[in-house]
């Protein structure tokens, strides 16, 4: 996030210079936040993958159930609006001593790994960006969510219309 913070930023700053020089400047500004936006994003691109990262540690929690559904959220004002959905891995999590919890992550950051295995299991990979990457990001922790389920349990189901 700070990354892309800073390169759109620097975008900002070429667009700028580039209005500078315009005849039309109400125009340029426009033309400079365009600029600005996609010069950061391409600039960004390169940061996001190649942030050099170590693996800290590894927490596993052993999943009593799962499934997955979707949520639906939106806003409305004055007969405008937005409906977005969502879709998530829900989950209990056992805490020990006859505890549970029903946690949920997005299943776009999660993998699903089928294993021959009985029970399930989740492994979250905790990442830390390298100490010299830390002033230039506002989040240096990554994670990584494998969800590892005994072999059969996907239900394959193939519709087409």
């Amino acid at each position: 996030m700070g990354i892309l913070l800073v390169c759109v930023g620097v975008g900002l700053v070429i667009g700028i210079i580039i209005a500078v020089s315009a005849k039309d400047k109400f125009s340029a500004v426009f033309f400079s936040v365009g600029i600005g936006a996609v010069v950061g994003l391409a600039l960004n691109i390169p940061f996001e993958y190649a942030l050099p990262t170590r693996l800290d540690h590894v927490k596993n929690i052993a999943l009593i159930s799962m499934r997955n559904g979707n949520e639906i959220s939106g806003s409305f004002f004055l007969g405008c609006g937005t409906v977005d959905e969502k879709t998530y891995y829900y989950y209990y999590a056992s805490l020990g001593n006859g505890r549970y919890v029903l946690e949920k992550k997005a299943t776009e950051s999660a993998v699903i790994i089928e294993e021959d295995r009985s029970d399930g299991l989740l492994q979250i990979s905790v990442y830390a960006i390298d100490r010299s990457w830390r002033s230039w990001v506002f989040s240096d922790i990554l994670y990584k969510y494998e969800f590892h389920i005994p072999q059969g349990s996907i239900q394959r189901n193939f519709t087409l219309n």
